[in-house]
């Protein structure tokens, strides 16, 4: 079907230097038939876009012009009643200048006015012309120069005009008229360009030929209709001043040299195989590829610079139908848009000729259809506007900006990111809005930027952010390894939200995923030196470049601590626990009682140095600092540890074989003598004994020397300069007898304070738990004041059940327990020493019965008989019974649970409270692999030790059930690597008087639709107190 075109339909022609090479596209409807909601909108086809996204469309048949601000608000700034003393008709073309003034050309108005950003409308030119005879008739093409000179062409009066700003009466010039160069007259002066150098060229439509006027006013004609050409409708220049020119009726392309000379680079043969008809659009990028397009041969034509005639668009290469191609614009990276008027589509071709669907008629894909798809825009950032004739829309088909990655020093929190399709918006410091930006890193723990400012752009592909000190301190921590990589593995990602360039609100401009950071600055750790107090096995290291690890207790590996002291032998920590830092500079171990036993005997002497005058070192193996893995950080050598605290004590000399020692306990023979070294403490040493009639014992520097002088028991008291320092109690027996002392359990008072041994190690007690039957053997020192030493006394052992606090019972001598009633059952008697070793069990174990499951409070006290008065020591040692079938779950040995809200009074190192006190159990489940991502449902049982066969689960509103094979759901969720679970929400657990005692809290989890249950082994455990 053939195709016909008026020699009033024209073309936007428009080439803009931007950037665009974005993978996803966003569309949106900018003006629909409703125009500004009162005035409405039936385009002719013309848009223009100013330089700050301000987007003029023009309504042919009403005689309108709309303007669209980026944030998408429509309003009417021209009607047909004009302005500036003029009216508005006809076929209207549009125009800008540099600075955004809008020029608006009234072809049946014969005039044309400029709209200024504010709105101001005023008539540049009118029907009189140049007001000296010269008349403006039927106005059609316009043109701004750099200088802002405005050239229009009359189509109905065969003249341009030349108007200099400010536009003003006198600044109106007539360039060429109907005579032409005074031989070959122009008809119908259709396109213009400017070279370089000023000239300027016009096509004469009628006339079929092409006119040059000089930037000195000389007027040549530049070719005419011998050379083949038949109305010219295009008319384009390259950047070497080589000027294009598109014959409408002669399907042909010529090429007009600087020095004049003209050839064809196309003609209706087209390629060879493709014909081509009706040229309707052309652009000319700087490079000199021209690009023309077929309007009735559906397909568009490339010629580059050496004549290389390519078909870059018809309907096979680009896989859907290519109808009536319309207009043409191109952007700087050699990529041409093309809108297909009859099937309302617009394509992009790449430079290597990649063809792509942008918009159909389906418009935005929501409801919004785009019919006859017409003029073309770019603006500076390379978002296309297309008009849709007969949909009587216009939409922008944008490039949102994304994030291809970035680089963080973390020393100085600077974030530089890359990306494509980046914005500038008016004004200072608001292009980036950094409260959208996301880190992720160590353990795929994500932080978003909270008071970092937000900033400029670079440019269209990158800008920089200075982190504030609380946003760096935060990110330093997830950013914690040099590379792309956390310590853990984690690949580090920047995430951007919705509008962070805060210029871009059309579509969704975020982008999760792919934007890797690499980290520099991250300096390895150190060790300088620490001080350890020997007493409390504290140890205090200095460092630096110490870096925090997210989560609890988890910042320094103590197991990567070694100790190097006396004998240059060294111990590495075993089992003391992990610890946080406290800065970036120091961090404190509290060593478990085996690692402190062990350490304590390589770090024997206060000062720098052993006994033995070895240095002290503390060495720390590689990724001692949990959160830096990425590369070797081990410190070995020149960290002194500081030591104090170590008290003096006395040892056997090398080589010497007591008859019997326990660890504060010897025997000797009579007739016998025995030296015993002294360690450790300050000097000068001093020593006493409780009655020196037992031995002689001399002090030699750090040698004690005992010689016996009668059979019997005596204490040997040590005292350093600090004070007393050790104390051994010594018996002598016959001469070649080969008993000890009795007293079983001599190697347990290991520490001058009440303790209870064995404890069972299945607890949290810290002093002593047991099973139903379970030997109890306890062990206390009484110290009494010096007035009472040597006076007599009855010991007495007071036990309190804690759920029956007002009865105490007391312990006989034959290890029965009876209940206090105002008679005092004495448990030994016996003159006072300096100190006083009491035996509770005597080789007796307490029965215990399930009725007697529970805790308890032992008590041990003295009555002097001398006045009868009672010293009770103020804290008691506390024993818990439970029963051994308590512990009946399986399932996740990797849970972590925690209890905040300890009262601080008592013994349990989880938990314990008071009754009616808000109860808060925050336990982490950490599921299996397998597991993560599926819904899930947690469980939380509770069992009370003290009978332990019935268990309650809690339900969601935090009501205690009895489990009835039924389970009760607490909450359901999506399993993550780490799942909080908050028991209490809020909302504090009441008990009443009688649920008094120990609890045990075990945390689980079942996949939603499945019966299985994993739960954790190791509960959670709360005592409840009056």
């Amino acid at each position: 079907m053939a195709k016909v075109l008026s020699r009033w339909c024209v073309f936007l022609l428009a080439v803009f230097a931007i950037s665009a090479q974005a993978q996803s596209i966003s569309i949106s409807e900018l003006i629909d038939a409703g125009g500004d909601g009162t005035n409405s909108f039936d385009p002719g086809g013309r848009i223009v876009v100013d330089s700050v996204g301000n987007t003029y469309v023009e309504d042919r048949t009403n005689s309108r012009i709309f303007k669209i601000t980026p944030s998408g608000d429509v309003s009417l700034v021209m009607d047909a009643s004009g302005g500036g003393g003029g009216v508005l008709a006809g076929f209207l073309n549009l125009v800008l200048d540099s600075a955004d003034n809008l020029y608006v050309a009234g072809r049946d108005s014969d005039n044309v006015f400029q709209i200024t950003p504010s709105g101001v409308i005023s008539v540049v030119i009118d029907s009189t012309g140049d007001t000296i005879g010269n008349s403006l008739e039927g106005p059609s093409a316009m043109m701004v120069d750099g200088s802002d000179n405005l050239y229009i062409s009359g189509y109905d009066s065969d003249n341009v005009f030349k108007i200099a700003p400010p536009y003003a009466v006198g600044d109106i010039t007539e360039l060429i008229d109907s005579t032409g160069d005074a031989g070959n007259t122009l008809n119908s002066p259709g396109k213009l360009v400017l070279d370089s150098g000023g000239n300027l060229y016009v096509t004469g439509t009628i006339s079929s030929n092409v006119f040059k006027i000089s930037s000195v006013g000389v007027i040549t004609e530049a070719m005419d209709n011998s050379t083949g050409l038949e109305k010219p409708g295009s008319i384009g220049i390259d950047n070497a001043d080589n000027i294009y020119v598109a014959g409408f009726n002669s399907d042909n392309v010529f090429k007009i040299t600087a020095a004049g000379v003209v050839s064809t680079i196309l003609d209706s043969t087209g390629d060879g195989t493709n014909v081509f008809d009706t040229p309707y659009a052309m652009a000319v990028d700087g490079a000199g590829n021209v690009y023309v397009n077929g309007y009735v041969s559906d397909n568009v034509f490339k010629i580059d610079a050496a004549g290389v005639i390519t078909v870059i668009l018809d309907t096979a290469l680009a896989g859907t139908t290519v109808d009536s191609p319309y207009a043409i614009v191109l952007d700087s990276n050699g990529s041409a848009y093309v809108s297909s008027l009859s099937v309302s589509k617009v394509f992009k071709i790449t430079s290597a000729g990649v063809v792509s669907l942008l918009i159909s008629s389906s418009g935005d894909g929501k409801g919004n259809s785009l019919g006859q798809a017409a003029g073309l825009a770019l603006d500076s950032i390379g978002n296309i506007y297309v008009v849709g004739n007969t949909s009587n829309n216009a939409f922008i088909i944008s490039y949102p900006p994304t994030v291809t990655g970035a680089s963080y020093d973390v020393v100085n929190g600077v974030l530089i990111v890359t990306g494509t399709d980046l914005e500038a918006k008016t004004g200072a410091d608001n292009d980036i809005d950094a409260t959208r930006f996301s880190f992720t890193g160590e353990t795929g723990t994500s932080y978003m930027l909270t008071d970092t400012a937000n900033v400029e752009i670079t440019n269209a592909t990158t800008f920089t952010l200075t982190l504030s000190a609380t946003d760096k301190a935060a990110v330093n921590i997830l950013l914690d390894n040099n590379g792309s990589n956390a310590g853990d593995a984690t690949a580090y990602n920047l995430v951007v939200a919705d509008n962070f360039n805060t210029n871009v609100i059309s579509g969704d401009s975020s982008d999760s995923s792919g934007n890797s950071i690499a980290v520099s600055g991250n300096v390895l750790p150190t060790i300088d030196s620490a001080v350890y107090d020997a007493g409390a096995g504290v140890l205090i290291v200095t460092a630096t470049n110490l870096s925090a690890k997210t989560g609890g207790s988890n910042d320094i590996d103590a197991s990567k601590l070694t100790f190097t002291g006396e004998t240059a032998a060294s111990y590495i920590l075993t089992d003391s626990a992990d610890v946080e830092i406290t800065n970036a500079t120091t961090f404190t171990l509290t060593l478990s009682p085996t690692d402190k036993a062990a350490v304590n005997l390589l770090l024997d002497n206060n000062g720098v140095n052993a006994s033995d005058g070895t240095p002290y070192n503390l060495a720390v193996g590689d990724d001692f600092n949990a959160q830096i893995i990425g590369d070797d950080s081990s410190d070995n050598t020149g960290n002194v540890i500081a030591v104090s605290g170590v008290v003096a004590e006395l040892t056997l000399p090398p080589g010497v074989e007591p008859l019997n020692i326990g660890n504060f306990r010897l025997t000797l023979e009579m007739g016998s003598s025995l030296g015993l070294d002294i360690t450790g403490g300050t000097q000068p040493y001093r020593i006493s004994l409780s009655d020196s009639s037992f031995a002689d014992v001399q002090l030699d520097g750090v040698t004690v020397t005992f010689e016996p002088l009668k059979l019997g028991s005596f204490v040997l008291f040590l005292y350093d300069d600090d004070g007393q320092s050790d104390i051994l109690f010594v018996t002598v027996v016959a001469e070649g007898s080969s008993a000890g002392v009795s007293g079983e359990n001599e190697d347990s008072l290991s520490d001058f304070r009440d303790g209870i041994t064995p404890d069972n190690g299945a607890s949290f007690f810290p002093k002593g738990s047991f099973s139903v039957g379970e030997e109890i053997q306890i062990f206390s020192l009484i110290k009494p004041p010096l007035e009472h030493q040597g006076q007599q006394a009855g010991i007495l052992i007071a036990v309190v059940y804690r759920a029956l606090p007002d009865i105490v019972k007391l312990i006989t001598a034959e290890g029965e327990s009876v209940v206090f009633d105002e008679t005092l059952q004495f448990f030994d008697e016996l003159i006072l020493t300096e100190v006083n070793e009491v035996n509770i069990t005597r080789d007796i174990a307490v029965p215990v019965t399930r009725g007697d499951i529970g805790i308890y409070d032992v008590y041990v006290a003295y009555q002097l008989f001398s006045d009868g008065q009672i010293y009770v020591n103020s804290e008691p040692m506390v024993v818990e019974i439970y029963s051994l079938d308590a512990d009946n779950w399986s399932g996740l040995p990797t849970l972590s649970p925690g209890v905040t809200a300890d009262n601080g009074r008592s013994f349990f190192s989880d938990g314990s409270f008071t009754l009616g006190e808000m109860i808060e159990i925050y336990p982490i489940i950490n599921p299996q692999p397998e597991h993560l991502g599926e819904q899930a449902e947690f469980v939380v049982t509770v069992i009370d030790r003290g009978i332990p066969g019935v268990e309650e689960m809690l339900t969601n509103d935090n009501q205690l059930v009895e489990d009835d094979q039924v389970v009760i759901v607490f909450d359901e969720v999506k399993l993550r690597e780490r799942n909080i679970v908050d028991i209490t929400r809020g909302k504090p657990i009441t008990l009443t008087a009688n649920e008094l005692g120990t609890y045990e809290i075990y945390v689980g989890y079942r996949l939603l639709g499945e019966e299985q249950i994993y739960m954790n082994t190791t509960p959670i455990v709360v005592e409840v107190l009056e």
